[in-house]
């Protein structure tokens, strides 16, 4: 095999488990944001999946506390840390908004 083929191959590999890691970064995180959301408003108690609208702050579902909490949450149930200078509550305005950063700012 030529030594260029290899390195292509082992980038390829690498590209393809790193995807796979996101993709089952995305799904342990937007689980425990449905979860968490669950155990804190009784109104979510059914919601299978975590409605795409929800406004997690502007409708009171979060405060700075809870966020604290449930990063710490994320981080558990991943296994991997979420990098808060990448992170900007500021930016989120519904769940799936809350999900999309949280999985981009984990630290891989």
């Amino acid at each position: 095999m030529a030594p260029g083929y290899t390195c292509w191959l082992k980038a390829t590999r690498q590209a393809r488990a790193n995807i796979q890691t996101m993709q089952t970064h995305h799904a342990l995180v937007e689980k425990t944001v449905l979860q968490f959301l669950k155990t804190r408003h009784e109104a979510l108690a059914s919601a299978t999946p975590l409605p795409a609208d929800l406004r997690v702050f502007d409708d009171g579902l979060l405060d700075s506390m809870a966020l604290i909490e449930m990063v710490a949450a994320v981080e558990s149930a991943t296994g991997a840390e979420i990098d808060m200078l990448r992170f900007d509550p500021a930016a989120v305005d519904t769940a799936s908004d809350l999900v999309e950063r949280l999985v981009a700012s984990i630290e891989v």
